[in-house]
This record gives structure tokens, C-alpha cells and sequence, in this order.
């Protein structure tokens, strides 16, 4: 079987790949990988075709194989993406970041470029599975999700468990990723019914977890993608963080560091970006208040965007106004929606349109931006967002979650799938009448079920210590297959009927 990797980025998944390329007895393969193994890349198979994400990120297929023989872009396969296209519009403001501005003529002209060229590609090179090393969340490998998933090519993907950034659980879809958490947390809510909850034992890790969340655990329950580093604390920041970096990428980011201290287009792009920010929350802080916390009110917190957290694991809700015009239409009067922007956002995705848009709807407060989320979340009667930590943190105290997007945590305790009017009308009006339903030894139950289902596999790369892990590669390997090898079960079972 013929496989595609997507993307080499680490030496753990450079033996990955190697590993399932024997395993599948793959005659050929497509590999996408960082310039830095390109190199080692391209000895894993004779025949591989190998790719740069560099290039692929701006859309630049020119010399790669088969580039001229592929058909071009019709109406059928237009119709057939044209669910994903909104989703893959949005994460063209990725590149705002290196590009700026993508007028939409041009996102649209990659876009045909990316399908035009991956549709022909799959085919020719025969792809019968596809793996993705994280959450497919960039244009070119959403593409190429959604293309191998409109024809019928296994996929297989990790994303990190909520609170455990070591543990991945392993899915071939977006949407109903984590269903088996729910099985084995029934199963469990029924073995440990008239169980008190300090009998019931987690792993060292989800125990942690456990205690950090309920307060038992002096440890700063801030997550660590959300720390802020400013004057000396960045700068020790950066040098602790630094070797692991040049682990990572090598000489280059060397230089690049270098390079970022002088007067050049990083240095340009970076102050164009925070002056851009400062003018955004400038506008922000005109229009936010003081939060009243004698008042009822759903917590809203902002995602930090773009992050594969809202695109595409939020659907079409990565337009977090359409969360907070439907909160807004079904809730009462007496009931208000507390807007918190992310604290790590830029101007880069955000647009003070967006705010200004928020404070136009009745019940609507943007709350000041040093407003402690931990506080609003104590005061709330419930979390919403699409797939984010609040919501996970909220249940530990007792707050229903409404989740608009897709992630594991839709099938928690204390949380709402919202993915149309009806759900979140429903939603409201069962929090509203009955109250909270679930208990702390319910998100206990939840956490074990967690840790059944997962397993320690991610990589981070912040991590200086981050080099080849044999147990991290295993358990990428058996997991991978895991999921892949089901559906290949399930594909042969349906041609036999």
C-alpha cells in the first residue's frame, strides 16, 4: 500500500515513516517534510516523491513531478470540496504573517492550484493511506485531508489530549474524533457508581492533571501556550528555549536569530504587526468594560486565532461572531454574554470589525482584557467556545460547556454539542431550568476514560530535551496503524457485500 506522510518534521517521524513504508510494503510513497530533512527524507524510499512544505505553503508545485500531466479543475470536484472551501478561505490568513495581505482573487487562484495539483497527484501515485503527524490544519495538508477522505484513502492523524500535551489520541475524522472516550467513561461511570472519588486511582499524569485543575496542586494552572514572557522573564525565556531550537532547525535559526535583531524585513514585519496589534486593542479597550460579576452571564473567551483550535476544528464557527449571534438570539434579557479577547491574539486574523460587531448585539459585554478568566469563570453559570480550554477547565468547577466546534472534550460531562440553532436553543434552556447535572467525580471518571483512550506520543518542540523517543515512536506506530488498519478492514468488508 502506498503511503503519504504529511509533514517530516522531527526525527521521531522520520523513523515513523520508515517504519509503515515497510509495514505497508509500499512500492511508492509521497513524503512532505521541512528543508532541514529534506535530505534524510529522501533515503527512506527509492522512489518517494519528496516535498518542501515551504513550497507547498505558497502554493509552488512547478518542479515537482507530475506537475504538467495534472487535469485541470472542474465543476465535480468543486462541488465535492465546496463544504470545506469557507474553512480553507479562512486559514489562507495564516500566511498574514510572512505575506500580509492575500487579496481573496489570491487565495482563491492557491486554493485551485493546491486541489488541481494534489487531486491528480493522490491518484498517479496510487495513495492508499495518508498520515498526518498532527491535526491537519494547514491549507495544503487540509487539502489534501479532505481530498483522501473524498476518495476513500485511509487516514490517520494525533491530536493532543486536553490538559496532557504529551498524550495524543489517534482518529481518521474531524468531526467525530474521540468517540470511543465516551464508551469507556459509560463504561466506567458504571463500574465506579458507589465508588467514593478519592478511591478511584488516575496515572501519575491525568492525577496531575486532576489536582492542578481541582487546586489541589500548587503548579500555575495557566497552560503554557498561554504564558506571557515580557522584558527579563522573555529573555530567559528565549536562551532556556534556544538549544532545543537549534536542535530543531539547525544553523539556520542561528542566523534567523541573528537576523531578527537587525534592521531587515523580520524586523520590519514584526514591528508593522505590533504596531497593527496596539492600534486593535487600543479599539478594543474603547468599547470593553468593567465585568459585573453580581450580573448572570455566559463566559465567551476569544480564540487566539489562526490555530487549527477554531480552523478547521470550529467548522464554520472559526467566524466566532456566528457563537456569539446565536448565544445572543436564544438567551433572555436578564442573561449576558461576557466577550474576553485572547491574550496571545494579534492583529494578524483579528479585526476590530469583529468587536465592534459584538458590542451591536442587546446582550453582548466585551470585559476588560485584565480581567482574570479564572474569576469569570468562577462567576459564570457557563462556558462557551469552540474547542477551548476554558470549557475544559470550567467543568472541573461545575460550568456546563458549549462547544461549537469538534474535539474530544464534546463528549464530556457537563458539555453541549452546539451545531445548530435548535442545539444551542436546547442547550439554554436546559442549563437555565436544570441546572448543573454533573459531578466533580463525573470529570474524574472523564479524565480516566482520557487516559485509556491516549497514550504518550507528542512531540514538542519548545522542549530542549526533545530528541528521538523510542516509547513516543512506538506508540506513534501503534496507534497510526491502529485507526488505519480498521478502516482498511472496513473497506475490504464492504467490497465482499
Amino acid at each position: 500500500m502506498n503511503v503519504l506522510f504529511s509533514i517530516i518534521n522531527h526525527v521521531n517521524t522520520l523513523e515513523l515513516s520508515r517504519r509503515l513504508i515497510k509495514r505497508y510494503n509500499s512500492t511508492q510513497a509521497c513524503i512532505i517534510t521541512t528543508d532541514l530533512l529534506l535530505e534524510e527524507a529522501s533515503k527512506v524510499h527509492p522512489d518517494a516523491y519528496i516535498y518542501d512544505q515551504a513550497n507547498n505553503t505558497k502554493a509552488d508545485y512547478s518542479d515537482c513531478a507530475l506537475y504538467n500531466s495534472c487535469p485541470p479543475v472542474d465543476k465535480k470536484l468543486l462541488d465535492s470540496m465546496s463544504k470545506h472551501e469557507p474553512i480553507i478561505m479562512k486559514m489562507f490568513e495564516r500566511q498574514e504573517r510572512t505575506e500580509r495581505h492575500l487579496c481573496y482573487d489570491e487565495r482563491v487562484r492557491r486554493y485551485h492550484v493546491h486541489l488541481r495539483y494534489w487531486n491528480h497527484m493522490l491518484e498517479a501515485a496510487e495513495i492508499e493511506v495518508a498520515v498526518f503527524v498532527r491535526t491537519p490544519h494547514m491549507i495544503w495538508d487540509y487539502i489534501i485531508f479532505c481530498l483522501c477522505k473524498l476518495k476513500g484513502i485511509a487516514v490517520a492523524y494525533p491530536f493532543i489530549v486536553p490538559g496532557a500535551d504529551d498524550y495524543g489520541y489517534f482518529s481518521s475524522d474531524i468531526e467525530t474524533q474521540g468517540h470511543e472516550v465516551l464508551e469507556h467513561y459509560n463504561a466506567l461511570s458504571e463500574k465506579y457508581k458507589d465508588t467514593p472519588i478519592d478511591d478511584i486511582e488516575l496515572s501519575a499524569d491525568f492525577q496531575k492533571i486532576f489536582d492542578v485543575q481541582t487546586g489541589k496542586d500548587s503548579s500555575n494552572k495557566t497552560p503554557y501556550y498561554m504564558k506571557n514572557y515580557s522584558g527579563v522573564s522573555f529573555l530567559i525565556h528565549r536562551i532556556k528555549n534556544f538549544p532545543g531550537k537549534v536542535r530543531q532547525r539547525g544553523i539556520s535559526h542561528i542566523k534567523r536569530a541573528f537576523l531578527s535583531l537587525t534592521v531587515n524585513k523580520s524586523f520590519e514585519k514584526t514591528r508593522y504587526f505590533k504596531t497593527r496589534t496596539r492600534k486593535l486593542f487600543r479599539e478594543y479597550d474603547k468599547l470593553s468594560s468593567p465585568a459585573d460579576f453580581n450580573k448572570s452571564y455566559i463566559y465567551l473567551p476569544l480564540h487566539y486565532q489562526p490555530e487549527n483550535t477554531t480552523s478547521p476544528m470550529g467548522g464554520y464557527f472559526v467566524h466566532q461572531l456566528l457563537v456569539a449571534q446565536m448565544l445572543s438570539f436564544y438567551l433572555p434579557d436578564n442573561i449576558s454574554i461576557y466577550v474576553k479577547e485572547n491574550p496571545k491574539q494579534t492583529a494578524c486574523c483579528r479585526d476590530s470589525t469583529l468587536y465592534h460587531d459584538l458590542v451591536k448585539l442587546p446582550n453582548v459585554v466585551l470585559v476588560d482584557r485584565k480581567t482574570d478568566t479564572y474569576k469569570l469563570l468562577e462567576h459564570c453559570i457557563a462556558v462557551a467556545s469552540c474547542t477551548g480550554t476554558a470549557g475544559f477547565e470550567g467543568m472541573f468547577i461545575g460550568k456546563p460547556n458549549l462547544m461549537f466546534g469538534y474535539y474530544i472534550n464534546m463528549y464530556a460531562p457537563g458539555t453541549f454539542m452546539i451545531h445548530n440553532n435548535e442545539d444551542c436553543k436546547d442547550a439554554i434552556e436546559n442549563i437555565l431550568q436544570h441546572g448543573t447535572k454533573f459531578t466533580l467525580k463525573d470529570m474524574k471518571l472523564y479524565l480516566k476514560a482520557l487516559s485509556e483512550v491516549s497514550t504518550k506520543c507528542m512531540i514538542r518542540f519548545i522542549d530542549p530535551r526533545d530528541i528521538f523517543d523510542e516509547d513516543k515512536c512506538n506508540n506513534l506506530e501503534i496507534g497510526l496503524t491502529g485507526v488505519i488498519d480498521k478502516q482498511i478492514s472496513n473497506s475490504l468488508e464492504m467490497e465482499q457485500k
